[in-house]
């Protein structure tokens, strides 16, 4: 997947007995790379019928892919399912406003710093450079 032969990654997991969450997390990764939304949630769903528990991380990885290719309406519907089933992480956080900084919606990524800090994740570098660059833009 690191070097970009994603349809390969995809070929060898199919073929692979089982995979553990390191093989999901790079298969999530590859369809960031193709832009592929569909399959990065495709994965995600094999995921969760495996016996391999999902974790924070891999929920992150699917939104890193909802966020590159500008789906903000899938972004944050599985920010909500998130939100349902584990606890957000500061990386939830500053992915989430990464799109909304990169689409232009500062006050949405106002409204989810306030909402960021309430849930007991103190906002960081990241954080407040992405909302100060989206800021110096609009």
């Amino acid at each position: 997947v690191e070097c970009g032969r994603t349809k390969l990654s995809r070929e060898l997991s199919e073929k692979a007995p089982c995979l553990d969450i390191h093989n999901y997390m790079s298969l999530i990764r590859a369809a960031g790379r193709d832009r592929d939304v569909n399959r990065a949630f495709a994965v995600l769903e094999q995921l969760r019928v495996s016996n391999v528990p999902v974790d924070i991380a891999a929920y992150n990885c699917v939104l890193n892919v909802c966020v590159c290719v500008g789906d903000l309406k899938r972004a944050c519907e599985l920010v909500d399912e998130i939100k349902s089933k584990s606890t957000p992480d500061v990386i939830t956080y500053n992915t989430l406003l990464k799109g909304y900084c990169s689409s232009g919606k500062v006050k949405c990524a106002r409204a989810l710093l306030i909402e960021m800090e309430e849930a007991g994740h103190k906002p960081n570098d990241v954080s407040f450079n992405c909302l100060l660059n989206a800021s110096v833009s609009s």
